[in-house]
Formats: C-alpha cells, sequence, structure tokens
C-alpha cells in the first residue's frame, strides 16, 4: 500500500500519511481493516494490493483490495 501511494515505510508504528498529509492512522491499521474485511479460502493464491477499480463494488468499502488468482490445484 505504501508503494502504491508513494509513501515511504518508517516501520509499522511510525509510518502514517497513507492517504495525505492529513492521515494520522498507521499504515498498518490500514492493512488490518483490508485483511480483517478479505475472505481467506484453503488453497487460494494472491499477487498483491492494487486500487479499488472505478465503480467495483467488492462491498469492502475500501480503496485498496487483495488481488485473487484463483485456488491451487
Amino acid at each position: 500500500m505504501c508503494k502504491l501511494q508513494g509513501i515511504t515505510w518508517n516501520g509499522p508504528n511510525l509510518t502514517t500519511g497513507l492517504f495525505g498529509d492529513g492521515d494520522t492512522e498507521q499504515v498498518t491499521q490500514h492493512a488490518w481493516r483490508l485483511l480483517n474485511a478479505t475472505s481467506f479460502a484453503p488453497g487460494e493464491v494472491y499477487s498483491g494490493v492494487r486500487f479499488e477499480k472505478e465503480g467495483e463494488d467488492n462491498g469492502l468499502n475500501l480503496p485498496f483490495v487483495i488481488i485473487k488468482l484463483g485456488i491451487r490445484p
């Protein structure tokens, strides 16, 4: 998420500003919210995180989504 937003990772408790200077929440809290709102199936394969596509309704109400590649055979 830091790479997508162009901010420097300063460690788990020091990195803030993911959504601009007014965002004082730690990046780890944003990550926790994304992980908590995502369902994970056994054997599912992931390739990273991306911005939510415009008009995409994933039910998470979050700006990022985890990229799911499918279930491993």
